[in-house]
Formats: C-alpha cells, sequence, structure tokens
C-alpha cells in the first residue's frame, strides 16, 4: 500500500478490490490513512456464520426487484504494517 497507493498522492480515496488480493495489513493502512474501502467476498468461502447472516432473508432493505442488500457492523481484529494487532469496528 505505501509503495502503491501513497505514490498517487491523492488526497481522499476509496479503494475497491477483490477479497484475494486484499489482506487485512492493506485495510489498516486504508483507514489510518483516513481513507475508505469496498472489497468483495465469496459467500462460499466465508465462514458460516457469515453465510447464515447472509441467506437470513430478515434485515434486507430493497431498492429495485433487482437488487436488495443489507450491511452490519463487526468487530475485526488484524495485523498492521508494524506488526501490531489492531480491533476495529468495520461495515
Amino acid at each position: 500500500m505505501k509503495n502503491t497507493v501513497n505514490n498517487l498522492n491523492l488526497e481522499r480515496f476509496i479503494l475497491i478490490a477483490d477479497r484475494g488480493m486484499y489482506s487485512g495489513t492493506n485495510m489498516c493502512h486504508v483507514l489510518n490513512n483516513k481513507n475508505g474501502y469496498i472489497v468483495s467476498k465469496s459467500i462460499k468461502k466465508s465462514k458460516k456464520s457469515d453465510r447464515q447472516w447472509i441467506v437470513n432473508p430478515d434485515g434486507y432493505i430493497e431498492e429495485s426487484p433487482d437488487f436488495k442488500y443489507k450491511s452490519r457492523i463487526v468487530e475485526v481484529v488484524v495485523t498492521d504494517e508494524d506488526g501490531k494487532k489492531e480491533k476495529s469496528s468495520r461495515k
């Protein structure tokens, strides 16, 4: 992240990536620099509790007959670039 995104000289940005290419360390870097991210995630590779939440119809907001979504806040622990563990809330 330091060698890629920081060299773009952007004041603020939202990084959009596939979960396979985006680690917790990178998420820490993006958030610690007051930026944001959107990451796709495979349902099949998700934890059982996450899959159950996803398939449960409760909580979805329907924007149109073809599009609905839901979100939640979760607590995560990731390792930053210095090897320090950080706990934070993520949507």
